[in-house]
């Protein structure tokens, strides 16, 4: 190779190589200014899609002052509500994206200058400041005759405030706080503004009032569950009937076969069902009365069967985000006050299996929910007991001392439940355990030709039991029947992943029993 060559080679290495590492530099300066700057904080923290519709804090108006100037009728109060509740879903926004142009419309331009000086106070290099408003008490003190300004006080504005680290989208530290807000609002071009809004120390607005718990409800006493003195031996499945699982169960709800159902489980020795509420099919944090109307009227034919009832609440909630809280929260008001004083149901089971969404979530993001929700729970409910229902038995101690008792799941040998539960009472000796799902499915078909069968889960559930006896904790069993079909990516949408789920069943899909009907009679 000549000489000349050689130098053209090295001009064009040199060329190369400075090229590249101008654009190593660019990229790189990207990559910092993304994680450190507000523009793209929304998609980072995986911002998920709730409407201003969707995000419902609680509200109620309390009395008026005596001197409150003109009437206010009821659409003016509604409208006010509106336009205040979204201005607060917009701060809410702002403080987790650094973007200021959601808060023009509920907020004039002086008030804008201040807003936006107070989230530019809050920014911090590589963390997200995060605020919700969980609940608002309104006061009003003055509306004008002309209709265009409204004077009130938000009395104990319930907020939680959350401290994001960017990178891993985890919250390091989160607390909830109270406050007042004396508040101006101007009617402007026939939309409702903030004119303006000064925060105070909180004056408690005691406006719960709870009936007495009815009697016959399932108590825990030392390691045992107790109804009227007798111990309770929680002998149970979980259910779905034969055609309508999952998220069909609501749109497919049929007293006549829930009634069938429930009376073949009572008659073959079952004392305890559990189902599921879906968050969406309930319709988020306004649910749906008609799905209320079902519940109540399933635990109406439980009753009649002489079974009690675990509810599992929030199932494919798909949201642990901080303003996914108020919606939350408004189902679990629901719920809970309406069925307070229900015999029928035995426990309230916070989410189920929440350490499957650990790796998408986040651990942390997962278990402050957790938390918060147990403590809301407790507030709504303080009679029925409340557990979470752990996929994996190395978490089922999670927070225990907030909850009655420990529930997880066992779809493994019986040397490792043996070990788990070993492990659990050893660091929760007064605990009652409940084995909440258990199960091995009899599939044996061209994607699995060495599956189980019928005689194998038989004699597994028989090793089971006896576990369950050993460690004296209550079971349930997954599920009553085998399914023809069931909703796609409810657990897969490969065949290999089907067909084994749709064969957990006792009986048949025709009804007919399998032989470890027999061995869980027993």
């Amino acid at each position: 190779m000549s000489i000349r060559k050689i130098k053209y080679y090295r001009i064009w290495f040199a060329v190369i190589s400075i090229s590249i590492l101008v654009l190593l530099i660019g990229v790189t300066a990207t990559v910092l200014a993304y994680f450190n700057t507000g523009a793209n904080r929304a998609s980072l923290l995986n911002l998920p899609p709730i409407e201003p519709e969707k995000h419902v804090p609680k509200v109620e108006w309390l009395g008026d002052d005596k001197f409150s100037g003109s009437s206010m009728h009821d659409y003016n109060r509604a409208e006010i509500t509106r336009e205040y509740i979204k201005s607060w879903y917009a701060r809410c926004i702002n403080q987790i994206t650094g973007d200021t142009r959601l808060l023009t419309d509920h907020f004039p331009a002086a008030q804008l200058k201040w807003m936006t000086a107070f989230i530019h106070h809050t920014e911090h290099p590589g963390y997200t400041i995060q605020e919700v408003d969980m609940e608002h008490h309104l006061q009003l003190h003055y509306f004008s005759p002309d209709g265009n300004l409204v004077s009130f006080t938000d009395h104990d504005v319930r907020l939680i405030q959350r401290i994001v680290n960017n990178q891993s989208t985890a919250p390091f530290f989160q607390e909830e706080t109270t406050a007042d807000f004396d508040v101006i609002m101007l009617l402007n071009r026939n939309k409702w503004q903030i004119k303006s809004m000064v925060r105070k120390p909180a004056t408690i607005q005691e406006t719960d009032t709870l009936e007495p718990a009815s009697p016959n409800k399932i108590q825990i006493v030392g390691r045992a569950f107790m109804q009227d003195g007798v111990p309770y031996r929680i002998k149970g499945i979980n259910y779905y009937p034969v055609a309508s699982p999952w998220e069909l169960f609501s749109n497919k709800y049929d007293s006549t076969i829930i009634q069938h159902d429930l009376q073949k489980i009572s008659q073959l020795g079952f004392n305890t069902i559990r189902i599921f509420i879906n968050f969406q099919e309930f319709n988020g944090g306004v649910v749906n009365p008609h799905r209320v109307t079902q519940l109540n009227n399933l635990l109406a034919i439980a009753e009649a069967n002489r079974l009690k009832v675990i509810i599992t609440l929030f199932d494919f909630l798909g949201n642990y985000h901080l303003l996914n809280y108020p919606a939350c929260d408004r189902q679990l008001e629901t719920l809970l006050t309406t069925f307070r004083n229900s015999s029928t149901i035995l426990a309230w089971d916070l989410k189920n299996e929440p350490d499957l969404d650990f790796q998408t979530y986040g651990k942390e993001t997962v278990m402050n929910w957790l938390a918060w929700m147990a403590g809301r729970a407790r507030k709504y409910d303080p009679d029925h007991l409340l557990t979470v229902g752990w996929s994996d038995g190395r978490f089922a101690t999670a927070l225990a001392d907030s909850l009655d008792f420990i529930s997880f799941h066992a779809f493994t040998d019986t040397s490792t439940l043996s070990q788990y539960l070993t492990t659990i009472q050893q660091v929760q000796p007064t605990k009652p355990i409940l084995i909440e799902e258990f199960g091995l499915s009899t599939y044996r078909g061209i994607w699995d030709p060495l599956g189980a069968g019928e005689k194998k889960q038989a004699n597994f559930y028989r090793g089971m039991k006896a576990i369950f006896k050993r460690y004296d904790t209550g079971w349930m069993v997954w599920t009553l029947y085998d399914f023809p079909s069931i909703p796609p990516n409810t657990a897969g949408k490969w065949p290999w992943q089907l067909n084994p789920q749709k064969n957990f069943g006792i009986l048949r899909s025709d009804g007919s029993p399998k032989p470890s009907v027999q061995v869980l009679s027993d």
